[in-house]
């Protein structure tokens, strides 16, 4: 089957050495045969489509329709994941994948978390690929030293980023914290 070529944004990858350390090969190399035809598989549809269909909004990353579209359906699992910012998404249905937010990794994440979602990954402007159900776990944490070690590229993107996205607030709001009553 082949599938289309993702555009990874390269500033974003984190180095090979974190990504093995962070999963054991059999992790990463995971695949869970997903017998699709090859038009579907490679078929992509527009978020403002699926909105229409499931509601939720056309923006975020974990997106929950309203109370109507939920008795209507029921379905609250909904992952969109882009290769700009989560650039070790699966690219096929079925293969491991990783996602990195700029919060810890802990033991405990709320139940709702752990369930399985429908994970979405964007192709292209308005081409988003569906890979199938996906349940995610926490990882490692990026400890300081691996931080260092990434690519400068890698460090200054994710920095802008934290910065100017809405997502990095709450990161904002604790190093503010720390900076201003040395407590974490």
């Amino acid at each position: 089957m082949s599938l289309p070529k993702f555009k990874v944004k390269e500033e974003m990858l984190l180095s090979d050495e974190f990504l093995l350390d962070a999963l054991t090969w059999e992790g990463l190399n995971h695949r869970y045969p997903v017998p699709l035809p090859e038009g579907v598989a490679e078929f992509g549809l527009s978020r403002k489509y699926i909105c229409s269909l499931y509601g939720g909004c056309r923006r975020g990353t974990f997106i929950k329709p309203g109370d109507e579209w939920l008795g209507w359906h029921g379905l609250d699992d909904w992952v969109y994941l882009t290769m700009e910012f989560a650039p070790h998404a699966p690219t096929k249905p079925g293969r491991s994948g990783l996602f990195f937010a700029c919060n810890r990794a802990t033991e405990t994440w709320p139940p709702e978390i752990n369930k399985p979602r429908r994970l979405f990954v964007r192709l292209a402007h308005s081409q988003w690929v569906y890979m199938g159900q996906y349940r995610m776990a926490p990882g490692l944490s990026l400890t300081a030293d691996a931080w260092k070690q990434q690519k400068d590229q890698v460090r200054r993107t994710w920095t802008r980023s934290i910065l100017h996205k809405q997502w990095g607030f709450q990161n904002l709001a604790r190093i503010w914290i720390r900076k201003e009553k040395g407590v974490d």
